[in-house]
């Protein structure tokens, strides 16, 4: 039965298109001993699986053939005593794992702050909804004009708001004219409500308490948008970074072991 340790090199039969077998390196053991299995991360992809391939005998340096046609190859810089060393973790699986951790922290840090700009916007729009309510007053308004008719807008249905003429008259029968934004479409003499301020001028309709939610949780919802997009960004930035100098790693050390398995530098 072979005996692997952490950092020996296994190779297994290639598939179609895989003239040089597939090759990985043990990562992990199973059993303190250094008896199958054995967790390993292939070469071609950086992936990790568990082998078990009990009749595989385990070589110095050298390659040889086995029943199952498994190879592995002795990792000199990392010969250490199997009963120590249970998995071998690199410097980016270290960084992974600490801005995993750092990303994972800033997203609840996000929520948080969300949830805090919600509630400060969300009490100053009741605010402003009280404020408005108290100070504004509803009046009956006639449309002196028939709204226009809006080209691509079907009969019967309504149209975009438009600015029209209107008359109305204040609590002491006093007449006023002027604009209102009205949704069409709508005949002359039809009777609107509409809202002035203390001075008799006409002005929108006060904010509603369920206007101010909606204006709460819109700007809460951008909060978690922006700050989730960025740590989203961040966190395929690391990755590809992780990604793209594991590659060079697996490369570098591939270049160096692949003539001692292949047998090209006996």
């Amino acid at each position: 039965m072979m005996r692997a340790h952490v950092g020996d090199w296994l190779v297994l039969p290639g598939r179609p298109g895989e003239p040089h077998g597939r090759r990985g390196r043990v990562v992990g053991l199973v059993h303190p001993d250094g008896s199958p299995p054995y967790r390993v991360r292939w070469l071609a992809d950086d992936h990790e699986s568990v082998v078990s391939h009990p009749r595989t005998h385990i070589s110095n340096i050298r390659r040889r053939s086995t029943p199952e046609g498994v190879v592995a190859v002795r990792a000199e810089q990392e010969h250490r005593p199997p009963a120590r060393v249970r998995s071998a973790r690199r410097f980016t699986d270290r960084v992974e794992d600490a801005v995993a951790w750092l990303l994972s922290s800033l997203v609840l840090l996000t929520l948080l702050v969300a949830v805090l700009v919600g509630l400060q916007v969300h009490g100053q729009e009741s605010q402003r909804a009280r404020a408005e309510a108290d100070s504004r007053t509803p009046v009956r308004a006639v449309l002196l004009e028939a709204t226009p008719n809006v080209p691509g807008v079907e009969p019967g249905r309504m149209s975009p708001p438009v600015r029209v003429a209107v008359r109305w008259f204040d609590a002491d029968g006093a007449e006023h004219l002027g604009k209102l934004t009205v949704h069409g479409p709508r005949p002359a003499g039809t009777e609107v409500r509409a809202w002035v301020d203390r001075r008799g001028e006409l002005v929108g309709a006060p904010l509603t308490a369920g206007g101010a939610t909606l204006v709460a949780v819109a700007a809460a919802a951008g909060v978690l948008i922006a700050g989730w997009s960025t740590l989203a960004v961040a966190g395929l930035g690391v990755r590809r970074w992780v990604r793209a100098r594991n590659d060079a790693r697996w490369t570098r050390e591939w270049a160096r072991i692949e003539p001692v398995w292949t047998g090209r530098n006996r």
